[in-house]
């Protein structure tokens, strides 16, 4: 892992796998709550890749409700409802799966 960084309102974990236009894609998401940092978010974006791979993303809105979230890894995916005492990721409940296109953005809404 190169470590956890912070951007528009989300935070990503970076794997050594790399980014590009052809491997990721973003997230728009409406209802999405806003998160100040401290305690447990509400939601995240989880997607595995095989073998160890894996991102997490904290999906984190504006005043008005929508999260985007760029730079996401591009497939298969789920919005989740982080757990603090497992840190288990694939064991978060699902709020909502998401297939995320290469280069491009997906919108979806959390109700």
């Amino acid at each position: 892992m190169y470590g956890i960084r912070r951007a528009r309102g989300a935070y990503f974990v970076r794997s050594k796998a790399g980014a590009g236009p052809d491997r990721t894609g973003t997230i728009v998401v409406d209802g999405a709550a806003e998160w100040t940092g401290k305690d447990v978010p509400v939601s995240a974006y989880h997607w595995e890749g095989g073998g160890k791979l894996f991102g997490l993303t904290i999906v984190a809105a504006t005043e008005a409700g929508v999260a985007r979230v760029p730079s996401v890894p591009a497939g298969k995916g789920r919005i989740v409802r982080p757990d603090a005492t497992n840190f288990d990721f694939a064991k978060w409940p699902t709020l909502l799966e998401v297939e995320v296109p290469a280069g491009g953005e997906v919108r979806v809404r959390l109700t």
